[in-house]
């Protein structure tokens, strides 16, 4: 039986994060890696039609009964393919547009599926498979309040373990908050914005619930994937996630990237809650916000080059990023001191039009 082992909303530790990519020694932990490896490399190249040749069937299936025809087909499923066309499928049937003014955050749950190996392959029965969508729809259904203006961004899978008869996959589910405050925040604010924990404008009473962290976050996600992927009329749009970047002040970036670049020198730190933008200057005021607006997006070339290489996939795209605006005693690094800051999480990916 497959089961819901853990749910909990909690942080990304890794940095950076592969689905399946770990490397702790153990082999079991290796060969969930080298499994999803090898079905990105397998898949790499597909266009988004023969993408869709084959998840719509399994898509009508779901939609329409809520699992696959166990009594067509009969066929197991390779294992890596769930990493792949099943995850492009959930989010297909499930997934959508995100509002850059929205609220973030991410669940995480972990999943014991029941495998078997053939000839050095491992699949997984449709059966299985069916219980463990199942599982999925249930964590959804909890996780998602749609009275509470919630609605399902992006859900991803992570083989993390594999073992002779048995698979552990973990579930991210990205939820969408509509936006509790009447603020736009993808215009450049008037004045100056506290730069962390929602309190508000500087020099204002009475105005807690923001900080210059939403501004920022609305700007950067106004670019992503996921906020304007507009597939034509019709068509059903799909997306797989295939690298999380967790965004902190760690010099150990520039072993990564090379020439001395460090992502930390591209978001918001400060020794105090200090304030972004100016509330006596409007030229300079717009441009302290443009130039923090402009650094929230230059990690993002060296970010994609990294998951590109690492995939192979050479159209990657930035789906969206999720950003908190801390003070110290959370589980980011914050070096030199400065306990405020921007930190979060890069979510890259691939981004299919049915055709």
């Amino acid at each position: 039986m497959i089961g819901l082992m853990a749910c909990e909303k909690e942080a990304i530790e890794s940095d950076p994060v592969m689905p399946g990519n770990y490397s702790n020694g153990f082999n079991n932990e290796l060969l969930a890696s080298r499994i999803v490896n090898e079905t990105y490399a397998k898949y790499s190249e597909m266009t988004d039609k023969d993408f869709f040749n084959v998840i719509n069937p399994i898509k009508n299936q779901l939609v329409e009964n809520k699992q696959l025809n166990t009594d067509k087909s009969g066929e197991a499923i390779p294992l890596g393919d769930i990493f792949f066309f099943y995850e492009g499928t959930i989010n297909a049937i499930h997934a959508h547009i995100l509002d850059p003014n929205d609220e973030i955050d991410s669940y995480f749950s972990t999943f014991e599926v029941p495998i078997f190996e053939e000839d050095g392959k491992y699949f997984i029965e449709t059966s299985d498979y069916n219980s463990f969508y199942s599982e999925i729809l249930d964590n959804i259904d909890t996780e998602i309040n749609v009275d509470s203006n919630q609605y399902l961004i992006l859900a991803d899978l992570s083989l993390t373990n594999v073992s002779s008869n048995s698979a552990t996959i973990n579930v991210m589910l990205g939820v969408g908050t509509a936006a509790s405050s009447s603020m736009n925040f993808t215009y450049t604010p008037g004045g100056e914005v506290h730069g962390s924990n929602k309190a508000g404008w500087c020099g204002a009473s009475n105005t807690q619930g923001v900080d210059a962290m939403n501004f920022i976050s609305s700007y950067l996600n106004g670019l992503s994937t996921t906020a304007n992927l507009v597939c034509n009329a019709n068509e059903t749009k799909a997306l797989i996630l295939k690298g999380t970047w967790k965004l902190e002040d760690i010099n150990q970036n520039t072993t990564i990237f090379g020439n001395g670049f460090q992502i930390g020198n591209y978001y918001w730190q400060s020794y105090t809650n200090s304030c972004i933008g100016n509330n006596s200057d409007t030229y300079d005021n717009e441009a302290q916000w443009m130039n923090w607006y402009n650094k929230s997006t230059q990690n993002l070339p060296a970010v994609k080059s990294y998951f590109t290489a690492q995939t192979g996939f050479q159209d990657m795209e930035f789906l969206y990023a999720q950003l908190f605006a801390y003070s110290s005693g959370n589980n980011f690094a914050n070096a030199n001191g400065r306990n405020f800051h921007h930190p979060g999480w890069y979510f890259f990916g691939k981004a299919y039009c049915d055709q």
